[in-house]
């Protein structure tokens, strides 16, 4: 996969595309979505191109005339056809102007990164999840959104190797807990599934719309809050989600060990809806 796909051509992944008045290089002015393809299916892709088209609509990005789903699949699958793989279609804007952009029409980039996996693998051992010192994460209508600007998760993962965690917790502006590095997170009580509120600076992540709907529909309790760092001290449970890996189990967080009760459940629950 050494091509990439730019506003609907097939051409290297080396070629040249950006000059220097890019408004994403200068102003992270786009989005993007991270997904799987696997066998030439895209799960969840209604949800990932709603969240898409809702980013687009807040940040007021126009798409080009027939920008549906249907184009939207039909393009990442002219890059990967029927290979796993990892994909990360960015948006944004056409170059113009300072803070206020001149136009608001769209340029988009399609990549891929080949999997071995055609499903999600619920990881046998355990993270260590560790806490953010260097960052919190600001709750506002941005931040459901995923921007390319990053620079919050940039500061976390650095952070994290330097401390040795697995991954790692941010909590949001009031000290709340927010999400980790690259996933939403959830706590199990034994009775009850929570997982941070949307206003509590928390990416609006696909599998976790997933986890939430399907939980509910299989007769588990959820329960979206304001939660805080006690909540997860007490939790049974603990697990991270995301659109390349599913679900990941926690079994340590500060001097608190968990168990993957939940997880494998619902980690088979998203691979036979990925099918």
């Amino acid at each position: 996969m050494n091509s990439i796909n730019y506003n609907g051509k097939i051409i290297s992944a080396d070629s040249l595309i950006i000059g220097a008045n890019n408004r994403g290089l200068k102003y992270g002015d786009g989005l993007f979505e991270t997904l799987r393809v696997i066998d030439g299916n895209i799960p969840f892709v209604n949800r990932h191109f709603k969240r898409l088209k809702n980013g687009m609509k807040v940040l007021s990005l126009k798409a080009p005339k027939g920008f549906n789903l249907a184009f939207f699949k039909s393009e990442i699958l002219k890059l990967t056809n029927k290979a796993h793989a990892r994909v990360r279609v960015t948006v944004f804007r056409q170059d113009g102007g300072l803070y206020l952009p001149s136009q608001n029409t769209l340029n988009y980039l399609i990549e891929a990164k080949p999997l071995n996996d055609s499903q999600f693998r619920f990881n046998q051992k355990g993270i260590h999840l560790g806490l953010a010192k260097s960052i919190q994460l600001p709750c506002n209508q941005l931040s459901t959104l995923k921007t390319i600007n990053a620079l919050p998760y940039i500061l976390a993962a650095q952070e994290r190797k330097k401390r040795k965690f697995d991954d790692i917790l941010l909590l949001n502006q009031h000290g709340r807990i927010a999400e980790a590095n690259s996933s939403n997170i959830f706590l199990w009580t034994g009775r009850t599934l929570k997982t941070p509120k949307l206003t509590e600076g928390v990416i609006g992540g696909v599998i976790r719309s997933v986890i939430i709907d399907k939980a509910k529909q299989v007769g588990i309790k959820v329960k979206e809050d304001k939660l805080r760092l006690q909540d997860l001290h007490k939790a049974k449970s603990v697990f991270l989600s995301n659109s390349i890996q599913g679900i990941r189990w926690v079994n340590q967080f500060e001097n608190c060990k968990f168990g993957p009760s939940i997880g494998q459940e619902l980690n088979d629950l998203l691979n036979k809806l990925s099918r």
